[in-house]
């Protein structure tokens, strides 16, 4: 006697028999006809066959029923059957109830999804309470520094929506923000110390750090979304007079006094940037700090960005044939000594007043957008701020101002 009761559907006598007989079962509950030979009497392929059965027959097994709903679940085919008889047999063995039925575990399913949007819900509130947009400080952006202007049309550049309603997180971004990723990150968290721009509330949950009550706490500052102001109309507005304003020829006097340090600090990252490139290009590990940052420095009061990238490089590959010659022990100890080796050579360079020749922008070295808009945009410098020492462009930068206060009027940047 057959344990499956099957409900055939079709019409079709001949069709109604044959599925009735698909779903027969002799007194061992084994299934006595063929599937194949099944579908040879409809004279149709198998995997047509399996699609009718489906379509066409409402099979169950009326012992085997749900432990929530008490009702029996489908048999779609013989191959489920069997499968739901061997899942069975399992649960019961270790005293497990059945499996729940498709209804059910859809409802379970549902309900499971109703509580994570809910849940989701909750935590986007507690981030709109923690990190609600923010107004800018100011909607003058002549009250701002250079370097604040500078570093938020950067980044509106890299990363903003077409709206400015957002800012995509940095390790998203397709080109460089900055010049090096300690930079990128001071640029970001410069912008939000500023009130220049604020977290945005849609960002990934994994973005922040949670505390055990499930409220938000700190941030990943490169994980996280941006926005400006408190809606986009106001972001556009800024960063629209912002980029008039550093495209101008009228600059607040205080900005002039302020170019010196910002060039200084975007020409040491770019030679930094150049270095990781170098470095990487020999398979030589090297992790920059401090010391490395003040050589760099000092090197730049003397000699142009191009005649430092020309340097490092020498110096790179110096380093990588003394590892390859076991001159030093180690491709670390090799890194160790480019950045003294610059400094050693710059020296001797100044000393013997050596010409250094002039590298150009490499194409595995690109310019970032910080450096873009501050030496191209807002000063434009073009190739002047590669070919120029500091200390140059620090005198020119003085006698700008001395020209300023001798006048008392307003002129264009222009470098000699």
């Amino acid at each position: 006697m057959s344990r499956i009761h099957a409900e055939i559907l079709s019409i079709d006598p001949l069709v109604a028999d044959v599925l009735r007989r698909y779903w027969e079962q002799d007194d061992e509950l084994k299934f006595p006809h063929k599937a194949r030979q099944l579908a040879s009497e409809l004279r149709i392929m198998t995997h047509q066959f399996s699609a009718l059965v489906r379509e066409q027959t409402r099979a169950v097994v009326p012992e085997w029923t749900c432990p929530r709903c008490g009702e029996p679940g489908p048999v779609n085919s013989r191959a489920d059957y069997q499968q739901q008889g061997s899942t069975r047999r399992w649960s019961q063995a270790r005293g497990h109830a059945g499996p729940v039925c498709a209804s059910c575990h859809g409802q379970e399913a549902e309900r499971k999804a109703f509580a994570a949007a809910q849940e989701e819900q909750a935590k986007r509130t507690r981030l709109w309470r923690r990190y609600w947009p923010r107004p800018l400080p100011t909607r003058e952006p002549e009250r701002c520094s250079i370097a604040d202007l500078v570093f938020l049309v950067a980044l509106t550049r890299a990363g903003a929506s077409e709206d400015l309603a957002w800012i995509a997180p940095l390790h998203t971004l397709p080109d460089r923000l900055s010049p090096t990723a300690e930079f990128d990150e001071k640029v970001l968290l410069h912008l939000n110390g500023r009130c220049l721009t604020s977290v945005h509330t849609g960002s990934t949950f994994s973005a922040f750090e949670w505390d055990e009550k499930g409220e938000p706490g700190g941030f990943m500052v490169g994980e996280v979304f941006w926005t400006i102001g408190k809606d986009p109309e106001e972001a556009r507005e800024f960063v629209r007079r912002a980029e008039a304003l550093l495209k101008s020829d009228s600059w607040p006097e205080r900005w002039l006094r302020e170019i010196p340090t910002l060039w200084r600090e975007v020409l040491v990252e770019e030679c930094l940037q150049y270095l990781a490139w170098a470095l990487d290009k020999h398979r030589l590990p090297f992790r920059p700090g401090l010391k490395t940052r003040m050589t760099f420095g000092n090197v730049l009061d003397q000699f142009s960005l191009g005649q430092v990238y020309n340097m490092t490089l020498r110096k790179t590959k110096d380093a990588a044939a003394a590892f390859q010659s076991r001159e030093l022990s180690s491709q670390q100890h090799a890194a160790n000594t480019v950045p003294g080796s610059i400094q050693r050579f710059a020296d001797y360079a100044r000393a013997n007043d050596w010409s250094v020749y002039l590298y150009r922008r490499n194409p595995g070295v690109p310019q970032s957008f910080v450096s873009s808009v501050f030496f191209d945009t807002a000063l434009r410098l073009g190739e002047y701020a590669f070919t120029t020492p500091l200390t140059v462009a620090e005198e020119e930068m003085d006698s700008l101002l001395r020209q300023r206060f001798e006048t008392g009027t307003s002129f264009p940047l222009e470098f000699s």
